[in-house]
């Protein structure tokens, strides 16, 4: 028997392009379910199995210290349908929203980085 790794249930905003597109536009949704494997999604997109994405979960004030941190994931999609996506993901990054070396935004006091 194959052990499945544990979901959890965890409703937050991600944002998402298809990697391999040229100039992709950004999209975003929200979260169902995440796993170490992988991530279920809402989207209005209709994104084909096997296309690659680009991900961040905004995972706020998750670390034990307070501060806000981002879940970056590059993934494929492995199955879909209307309002929804479930992704396998390749590789994941904890960052957090303001790593060393980046400037906070003027209107939070916090900034984003780039993905990984």
């Amino acid at each position: 028997m194959i052990d499945r790794p544990i979901r959890f249930d965890i409703e937050r905003l991600v944002e998402f392009r298809v990697a391999d597109a040229k100039g992709a536009t950004p999209h975003q949704g929200r979260t169902i379910n995440i796993s170490s494997s992988g991530v279920l999604f809402h989207t209005d997109q209709q994104l084909a199995v096997g296309r690659k994405l680009e991900m961040v979960v905004h995972m706020t004030q998750t670390s034990p210290d307070g501060v806000d941190v981002n879940l970056y994931l590059l993934g494929t999609v492995v199955r879909s349908g209307p309002g929804w996506a479930a992704a396998r993901v390749r590789k994941h990054q904890i960052l957090p929203t303001n790593p060393p070396g980046t400037r906070p935004s003027k209107d939070t006091g916090r900034g984003t980085a780039g993905g990984p």
